[in-house]
């Protein structure tokens, strides 16, 4: 995920540079979005959060609260402006997780449910509220 791309979903699609925290933190139901799919198929997200230039340091001190909120594991790369010295706070967590073992996939349909049940189980249950 990216600064810009929470700012976007907060309100500001014509993606202005610029420090703007209460834009991002808009866009935070987004995230909340993705971290639930996930959780719903069994699996715990790590939010990697990419660093531009012009991102300001108040935008990622609110998205990584966010995440400890949401009880996520996160972490800022910068891997693109500092190899992979930028990316080790990434991997660590990344290799704890993978340490952990492999979580349990729970799909969102019975695996011999009619392709019409599959589609409409995924469409109510997995891309929506996230019921049921």
């Amino acid at each position: 995920m990216t600064v810009r791309a929470l700012k976007y979903h907060g309100g500001d699609g014509h993606d202005e540079d610029g420090e703007d925290v209460e834009t991002v933190r808009a866009g935070f139901p987004n995230l909340d979005h993705h971290v639930d799919v996930l959780r719903k198929f069994g699996f715990e997200p790590i939010v990697a959060i990419n660093r531009f230039v012009d991102d300001a340091d108040a935008e990622f001190g609110a998205i990584l609260d966010h995440c400890r909120e949401l009880d996520v594991d996160a972490a800022i790369s910068e891997v693109y402006h500092r190899g992979a010295e930028g990316g080790t706070e990434l991997a660590y967590l990344v290799r704890k997780a993978a340490d952990a073992g492999a979580p349990a996939f729970e799909p969102l349909y019975d695996l011999d449910s009619p392709l019409d049940e599959k589609v409409e189980s995924v469409a109510t249950r997995g891309c929506t509220g996230l019921t049921g």
